[in-house]
């Protein structure tokens, strides 16, 4: 079997391939995946694109958590009918860490779904539940 060249992935190919490989089974092919993936994050581009892309990974599991939360599906209610629920948050997003710099993550309630904000990263996102009426 020949050798993946992962000079010629992508920043978000190599990702994939870090979030999928077995690393008991390759270990070798694991470490050249973080060495590449360390080596595409010491320019200014390739961080600034390796964070945003871990960002929105994590901001598309956060959803995942999202539809599958009690309190996110009845959210909409508990906003309107409750005083002390129009300044809160489901519980998804408490004790949440950004998973590029683990500082807190801030979140926000808006239209479109809760924003999930990493302030020192100067990252953000959408997070909406998934739904089939979206």
């Amino acid at each position: 079997m020949n050798k993946p060249d992962y000079a010629n992935y992508t920043i978000e190919e190599l990702l994939e391939c870090k979030a999928s490989i077995d690393s008991y089974k390759w270990p070798d092919r694991h470490n050249e995946i973080l060495q590449e993936l360390s080596n595409r994050s010491k320019t200014k581009a390739g961080k600034a694109e390796h964070d945003e892309l871990v960002f929105m990974e994590y901001c598309e599991g956060l959803r995942s958590d999202l539809s599958l939360s009690i309190d996110a599906i009845f959210w909409p209610l508990v906003v309107v009918f409750s005083k002390s629920g129009k300044g809160s948050l489901p519980s998804v997003f408490r004790d949440e860490n950004c998973p590029v710099c683990t500082k807190t993550l801030d979140a926000k309630n808006g239209w479109l779904g809760w924003r999930g904000i990493c302030h020192h990263c100067k990252l953000d996102c959408i997070v909406r539940p998934k739904r089939s009426w979206y």
